[in-house]
């Protein structure tokens, strides 16, 4: 049995390398291939921007069931997203385990655009990809909130991480009150996405390689927020109401990772 859990780890190590040069392969490829045939279509730029959207949606679909053909994932599971309506607009607020997050998120959601740092935008491989997708830069408040109003009014959701960062294992950061600022500001459904990773792998700071003894079980759950709690709505003024949504999410993830660490 140790012999084989070895093994098993070798073989996750080498596919894990293998994944990651895959996916900046084909980052590669769809940006010098794909998107300017799409850039060249007789259709409006809205339209060109929901088709590349929809190629990245595909694209990342495909390379989780890439992943999972590899064993890399042992499992992936999706709960709760059949009570959301894919074309509508939602603020969808994840927790950020693991590096892939955003791609196991993207490939739920066919017309979803993220909130990126600065930093990613200028990235040799995710740069393009956020570029080409419209995906909204975090750099300035203001300008935030009136890209996400546009994003909305296109007809697009958003997905955003409001730690800032990948997780601690099993844990939180503190979350900051931009999802909430958004949230309050527009008026756009909220869904509250639970990520599950276990065992802990591609956290902040973790090589590549340092894989973990078995495959990982990585699991989505969607939670709808039709509308805001009693508590949130009654606070007197804007400032109290961004600082309790914030707060109310944190606790919401906190207590579902308390319960779905050992899933």
């Amino acid at each position: 049995m140790l012999l084989r859990n070895k093994l098993g780890r070798q073989w996750r190590i080498c596919a894990t390398g293998l994944a990651f040069l895959t996916f900046m392969t084909g980052s590669v490829c769809i940006t010098f291939t794909a998107f300017p045939i799409v850039r060249l279509l007789p259709v409006s730029s809205d339209k060109k921007k929901r088709i590349i959207l929809q190629l990245i949606h595909w694209s990342f679909k495909l390379f989780m069931k890439y992943i999972l053909s590899l064993n890399l994932i042992d499992t992936f599971e999706i709960e709760g997203l059949e009570g959301i309506k894919l074309h509508d607009n939602y603020l969808f607020i994840a927790n950020h385990p693991t590096l892939i997050d955003i791609i196991a998120i993207t490939s739920c959601l066919p017309f979803s655009i993220c909130i990126f740092k600065e930093s990613l935008a200028k990235h040799p491989y995710f740069g393009s990809i956020v570029r080409a997708a419209g995906y909204i830069v975090n750099d300035r408040a203001m300008k935030l909130i009136e890209d996400c109003y546009k994003s909305f009014k296109a007809g697009h959701s958003l997905i955003i991480f409001p730690e800032g960062t990948r997780s601690p294992a099993y844990s939180l950061y503190t979350f900051n009150r931009g999802a909430a600022q958004i949230a309050l500001r527009t008026g756009i459904p909220i869904v509250l996405v639970v990520v599950t990773c276990n065992p802990p792998t591609l956290l902040k700071g973790q090589p590549w390689y340092a894989v973990p003894e078995r495959p990982v079980r990585f699991k989505l759950h969607f939670h709808p927020l039709p509308t805001l709690p009693k508590e949130i709505q009654e606070k007197q003024n804007f400032p109290l109401k961004v600082r309790a949504l914030t707060q109310y999410c944190e606790d919401f993830f906190h207590e579902r990772l308390d319960v779905n660490t050992d899933f």
